[in-house]
């Protein structure tokens, strides 16, 4: 279970992380170096990075900056994005935009873009992007051709310990035009509900080593009343109440140890196989063995058996020799 909660909360996450890599995302059509400032200086923000842009008015491969206002019925109005290099602030690589390249939207059959602003134009080479709606150029370009441009998006990473829910109830209080979105909030439910199921798993397992306990207590004192007169020779021999309890502590430690190795193997090979076998609709199914979990059962298995064994060494122990070789 360990192996297959793990595995599935790896695979949610970087199949998250592969579309929407970013925790927060606020958005406007216009924000103030105030608002950047106080995202910044949030409690919970680790990296946020702001990208710049205008509107434009896409006329068959010509897109010119400015007032959407002037455009004709046969023109479309779209949003055009400085986006700069935001892998700081991103939990997968994201594709950096180089000068003379444009990201548009799947939806706009273009070969090519000349973009035209207050300064220049610039011929831009094309390529389709289906997780955009806006286009996106390079921020050198963008400052060829316009010196016009406000605050449009605010790119948020949220530190290890913040909470997704307050710190985008933070930043939405900020402004009212604000609106903040993005995958932290998906990403936190996913690992809690995973978490809230190992929780039940640990109080199962907490449940088995009760039992477990039990088996090797009964097995070590049945192994003790078997074993009477060959215990009672030991002891005739030189074997003393110390070293027969240590004797016993080490049978069951290598019960214990044997069965925890079966069973680890086991079980990693069950979770392994479980995880491929869940229908997830995902580019790829990631396995992960929780190593530090994995040791803790062992650990507690062989010191569930250290503790099993202590009444039935004691009883050893306490066994006359010569009334052992008697019986």
């Amino acid at each position: 279970m360990a192996v297959a909660a793990g595995s599935m909360r790896e695979t949610l996450l970087t199949e998250v992380d592969s579309h929407r890599p970013y925790d927060l995302v606020a958005t406007s059509s216009g924000i103030s170096e105030n608002v950047v400032d106080r995202v910044n200086g949030t409690e919970g923000v680790d990296t946020a990075v702001e990208v710049r842009g205008t509107d434009g008015t896409l006329s068959g491969n010509t897109l010119t900056l400015g007032d959407p206002a002037k455009a004709t019925e046969d023109d479309q109005t779209v949003g055009v994005l400085a986006q700069p290099d935001l892998n700081s602030v991103a939990h997968s690589t994201v594709p950096v935009i180089e000068s003379g390249e444009a990201r548009v939207p799947s939806y706009l059959d273009l070969d090519s873009l000349e973009v035209c602003g207050d300064t220049q134009c610039e011929e831009l080479a094309v390529t389709q992007d289906e997780d955009t709606d806006q286009i996106l150029i390079s921020p050198e370009d963008f400052d060829r051709v316009t010196d016009s441009s406000s605050i449009r998006e605010i790119y948020v990473k949220l530190a290890d310990d913040a909470d997704a829910t307050e710190v985008q109830n933070s930043l939405t209080s900020m402004d009212e035009n604000l609106d903040v979105g993005g995958a932290a909030a998906e990403r936190a439910m996913y690992t809690q509900m995973i978490n809230t199921v190992l929780l039940v798993i640990v109080g199962l397992l907490a449940v088995s080593v009760l039992v477990a306990l039990v088996g090797v207590a009964n097995t070590l004192s049945l192994s003790v009343f078997e074993r009477t007169r060959e215990n009672g020779l030991l002891r005739a021999l030189g074997l003393t109440k110390k070293q027969m309890k240590r004797m016993l502590v080490l049978e069951a430690t290598l019960i214990a140890g044997s069965s925890a190795i079966i069973g680890v193997a086991l079980g990693i090979f069950f979770g392994w196989v479980g995880t491929l076998a869940m229908p997830f609709d995902v580019a790829q199914t990631v396995i992960v063995i929780p190593w530090l979990q994995v040791i803790g059962v062992v650990a507690v298995a062989i010191l569930a058996a250290i503790v099993a064994s202590l009444m039935p060494g004691r009883k050893a122990a306490k066994i006359s020799p010569v009334e052992a070789l008697t019986a």
